[in-house]
C-alpha cells in the first residue's frame, strides 16, 4: 500500500514538472519589478538587477517594471511573466523564493524556498537567489509562440477566361457569340484595427481589487481589476485591459477579430 502512495505522489511530481515546463515556454517575456516587496528601495544590494541577469543567462527576454514595453506586448500584456521574489527570512537566516506569476496572477511556477545563514545581506541575498534558480533551470526554458495562421487578402482579384484562337472569317459569319469580356471582382481589405476617442469623463472609484469607471449617469462602464504590472488593468468580463501609455489611459479589446482601442478620459475620484 505505502509502495502505492509512493509511486503515485511520484507519477504526479512528474506530471506537475512536466506541465510547469510546458506552460513556462508559453511566454515570451519576464518581468522583474524594480522593487519588491520586502525591499524599501529599489534595487536594493543590487538584488533585482541580478534577477535580470539571471533570467537572460537562461534564455529569457527581460524587462524591468519600469521599462517601456514592446508592441506585442503592449496589447497582449499575457505574453509575459513577472517574477516576484518572495521572503520568508527571520533574524537568523535568510529564506526566500521566487513564484512566476502570469497576467491574471496565477503562479506558473513557484521554485523551493532557499536559505542561508550568512551574516552579511548582501551576500545572503545574492547566495539565496542564486540558488533558487536551479529550478528554473531545470526547466530548460525554450519560448515557443503560438502557431499564427497569416491569410493574405488582395486588394482585388482578377479572373480572366482563358486565351481563345482568333476564328476564322466563315466562323465569324455563322457564329453570333458574345464578346470575350473580362471579369474583375473587387474584395474588400478587412479593416484590422479601429481607434477611437471616448470624450466622456470617467471617474475611478476604488473597489477590493481595482477600481470602477463610471461615467456622469452614474452607469458603470468598466470594471478593471489589478495585475501584476503598473498601471495595467484587466477588464472584468472580456479578453482586454486598461493601460497607460505615455500618460493617457487606453481601453483595448476585441470585437470578433477586430481590435478595438479607446483612449479614456479618467479622473479619480476624491
Amino acid at each position: 500500500m505505502l509502495k502505492t502512495k509512493i509511486t503515485l505522489a511520484l507519477l504526479f511530481l512528474s506530471f506537475v514538472s512536466t506541465f510547469a515546463q510546458k506552460s513556462l515556454n508559453e511566454y515570451k517575456y519576464v518581468i522583474v519589478p524594480v522593487k519588491y516587496d520586502f525591499q524599501k528601495v529599489e534595487n536594493k544590494y543590487q538584488i533585482n538587477a541580478l534577477t535580470k541577469f539571471l533570467f537572460e543567462k537562461e534564455g529569457f527576454t527581460v524587462l524591468m517594471s519600469t521599462d517601456e514595453f514592446p508592441i506585442d506586448l503592449s496589447t497582449n500584456h499575457c505574453l509575459a511573466l513577472t517574477a516576484d521574489l518572495v521572503s520568508e527570512s527571520t533574524m537568523l537566516s535568510t529564506k526566500m523564493y521566487f513564484d512566476l506569476l502570469d497576467c491574471n496572477n496565477n503562479k506558473v511556477l513557484t521554485t523551493n524556498l532557499a536559505k542561508s545563514k550568512e551574516k552579511d545581506f548582501k551576500t545572503a541575498y545574492h547566495k539565496v537567489v542564486r540558488k533558487t534558480f536551479e529550478d528554473i533551470k531545470a526547466q530548460n526554458y525554450s519560448y515557443e509562440p503560438k502557431e499564427a495562421v497569416t491569410v493574405v487578402v488582395p486588394a482585388a482579384v482578377v479572373v480572366a477566361t482563358p486565351a481563345v484562337p482568333k476564328p476564322t472569317t466563315e466562323a465569324i459569319a455563322t457564329e453570333n457569340k458574345e464578346p470575350i469580356k473580362t471579369e474583375v471582382v473587387a474584395v474588400a481589405t478587412p479593416v484590422v484595427a479601429v481607434k477611437k476617442v471616448d470624450s466622456n469623463v470617467l471617474y475611478a472609484q476604488e473597489i477590493a481589487n481595482g477600481y470602477q469607471l463610471v461615467d456622469s449617469t452614474p452607469k458603470v462602464v468598466y470594471i478593471a481589476l489589478k495585475t501584476s504590472m503598473k498601471d495595467v488593468y484587466m477588464i472584468k468580463g472580456s479578453n482586454g485591459t486598461i493601460s497607460k501609455k505615455d500618460g493617457v489611459w487606453f481601453a483595448e479589446y476585441y470585437e470578433g477579430d477586430t481590435l478595438i482601442q479607446k483612449e479614456l478620459n479618467i479622473k479619480l475620484m476624491e
